[in-house]
């Protein structure tokens, strides 16, 4: 029987990954879809600026946030810090365990995390050297995957909008087998549609509604992997018919159901 690899990470592509001592400030401002910023302060102390939102990061903590324009850090209350600073996109529902939040990492991550400082170190991500990329981008997964798995056991401390968007997609777990509209989304949360967007908006790079086919997806895919055919998934996750989630799931994957359990998924 084949093992099925499941990687909660995925990453694509780097517009940065430095290492840098800071002594007074930087502004960020470019965006790009489907790309976060992570920051590590490795010595020193970090302010840090997202609009409404502000962490003080000491050595040992890691913040990831979704990359936008106006964002700045700078050092605070000492002569320098020294920074890690890598900017990729990044796919993968467990994102949303760590986004937002400021993390005093374990020694575990640390490990992970020297190794992929030592990658960086070693090349440019500009020079268009395939094989480093690929390294820096598997050396970069399996810290965050050490991450998120550690999370409950690490020192985590949440802003309200990242506990609110944390809330949201809970409620959208809870629901995958529902045929959520956003106002019902809204509704289960307890707050307004528009506030529901607003918070969305913040921490994800497409839709709510978007988001919960996604996930409706990853459902699917797992409920074939437990043989289910497909008009029984159709119904369980509550598409309108079957050819609608056909459409959906190539959407998404490249594959229709059944190609894609071939494919990917254990024999039968």
């Amino acid at each position: 029987m084949p093992a099925t690899v499941n990687r909660t990470i995925r990453i694509g592509s780097f517009c940065e990954a430095n290492e840098t001592k800071l002594s007074s400030q930087i502004e960020f401002n470019e965006q790009y879809n489907n790309f976060y910023r992570l920051v590590y302060v490795s010595d020193g102390k970090a302010l840090w600026s997202d609009f409404a939102d502000e962490y003080i990061l000491e050595a040992g903590d890691i913040l990831l946030l979704r990359m936008r324009t106006g964002q700045k850090i700078e050092n605070y209350e000492c002569a320098y810090c020294k920074l890690i600073i890598i900017c990729t996109d990044l796919s993968g529902y467990d994102i949303q365990k760590i986004l937002g939040r400021k993390i005093r990492i374990n020694s575990l991550s640390v490990q992970k995390l020297n190794a992929v400082a030592e990658k960086i170190r070693q090349g440019n991500i500009f020079d268009n050297n395939k094989y480093f990329l690929h390294e820096l981008a598997n050396l970069t997964e399996i810290f965050m995957i050490s991450l998120i798995e550690t999370s409950d056991e690490t020192h985590i401390i949440s802003s309200r909008a990242a506990n609110e968007f944390k809330q949201i997609v809970d409620v959208m777990r809870n629901n995958v087998d529902k045929p959520l509209n956003v106002k019902e989304i809204a509704s289960k949360c307890g707050m307004s549609e528009s506030n529901l967007k607003k918070i969305f908006a913040k921490y994800s790079v497409c839709s709510v509604h978007k988001y919960f086919l996604k996930m409706k997806v990853f459902k699917a895919i797992e409920l074939l992997d437990n043989n289910y055919n497909v008009s029984e998934i159709t119904e369980m996750l509550s598409f309108n018919n079957q050819n609608y989630f056909g459409v959906v799931f190539k959407k998404e994957t490249g594959y229709s159901p059944l190609n894609y359990r071939k494919k990917f998924l254990r024999s039968l």
